[in-house]
This record gives C-alpha cells, sequence and structure tokens, in this order.
C-alpha cells in the first residue's frame, strides 16, 4: 500500500509538470521581432480586429441560421503574459459588434480572448472565455465560448507586424438558460478577421 501510495503520488505529481510545461507561456510582440520579445503589449494596451469577410453562423448540419457582413472586436490586455502565463484581452460586449446581418445579431455578454504561440511556427491560436452572442430569428438563440473555446488560427504579418488576421472556425454551444428551446445546440461560426489595431502584434512563445 505504501509502495502503491508513493507511485500514484509520483504520477500525479507529473501530471501536474506535465500541465505546467504544456500551458502556453505567450507574450505579444510589438516590434515584430524574428525571435523574442524585448517589448510586449503591456496591460491595457488594445487589440482591436474587424471581419474581411461575411461571418456565417450555421448549423453544425449544414442549415444557415445567420449571416453578417460586418464584425468587430476590441478588447484591453488585462495579463501581458510571462514565462507561465498566456496573454488575456478582456472584451465587453459593446467591444464585440456585429453588422449588416440577416437576423438580429448582438453580443449580451462580454468574455475573454487568450493568445497561444505555436512552437516553431510564427503562427498561434486564439481562445475564447465568456461571450454569449444572441440570434434572433422567429425565436431568441444565444450561444457561448463556455469555459473556453478554441477560436482558429491567429497569424502575423511578418513583413510590418500590422494586419495579423485571426481565420475563425469553431462551433459555440447553445446556453440553455437564454435560448428556445427548439434552438439548435451547436453553431458553426466561421468568419475572417484582421487586425485593426496600430501597434504590430505577434505572438511570441517565452520561457
Amino acid at each position: 500500500m505504501k509502495m502503491l501510495g508513493l507511485a500514484l503520488a509520483a504520477t500525479a505529481a507529473m501530471m501536474v509538470s506535465i500541465g505546467t510545461v504544456s500551458a502556453s507561456a505567450t507574450v505579444l510582440c510589438e516590434n515584430n521581432q524574428t525571435s523574442g520579445c524585448t517589448s510586449k503589449h503591456a496591460v491595457g494596451s488594445i487589440e482591436s480586429f474587424a471581419s474581411t469577410t461575411t461571418a456565417t453562423l450555421s448549423t453544425t448540419g449544414g442549415i444557415l441560421e445567420d449571416t453578417c457582413t460586418g464584425s468587430t472586436v476590441s478588447g484591453s490586455v488585462t495579463n501581458a503574459g510571462s514565462s507561465t502565463t498566456t496573454v488575456v484581452a478582456s472584451v465587453a460586449a459593446a467591444g464585440f459588434t456585429w453588422s449588416g446581418c440577416t437576423n438580429t445579431t448582438k453580443t449580451i455578454t462580454g468574455g475573454e480572448l487568450e493568445f497561444h504561440s505555436t512552437a516553431g511556427s510564427d503562427s498561434g491560436t486564439v481562445t475564447a472565455k465568456g461571450f454569449a452572442v444572441t440570434v434572433g430569428t422567429s425565436f431568441s438563440c444565444v450561444y457561448g465560448a463556455g469555459v473556453g473555446t478554441d477560436l482558429g488560427t491567429f497569424v502575423p504579418n511578418t513583413s510590418t507586424g500590422l494586419g495579423a488576421t485571426i481565420a475563425i472556425n469553431t462551433v459555440l454551444r447553445r446556453n440553455n438558460e437564454h435560448s428556445n428551446v427548439f434552438c439548435p445546440e451547436t453553431t458553426k461560426w466561421v468568419a475572417n478577421y484582421t487586425q485593426t489595431s496600430t501597434t504590430p502584434i505577434k505572438a511570441v512563445g517565452v520561457s
């Protein structure tokens, strides 16, 4: 029993270690450096993006629920990232807008965006947390990112550092508390967003 206890303790310690290593330690660099980062986006920095394609929301079965010709996202950095944490930007409901939609579409709850670097690549990923978006058809359907949803790929402009893109292709789940029971349980969100803020931005892993 003593040996079993020691083995379980070792396994638990190893899993904690693995979890720590796999955590994304990322900063957003404002110097468009080829490696490392001597100047990162500080707390309070504004990160903003606008859609460059029509955003679509459809059931995972392919039935189109909504299209929006315009959408913007703007948030403020609340965690600048470090060797043990990743960059987090807080986005208020008013900072996530929709326009030119076939159905009434509105962000009713804000959330957070996390930026993660990808080892050995200039690209990264973006994770959304929280957020609730209502899509009004004949009844109200509300979808959100929950405790964490991978949005898609973040790609910097390695030439100028400006105009980074986020290619969103993800599935959002229905918020049962605020949705009609007849709403689809999930909706697939597809859209491309390009940086509109004027400071170079590049997700860089740090150690």
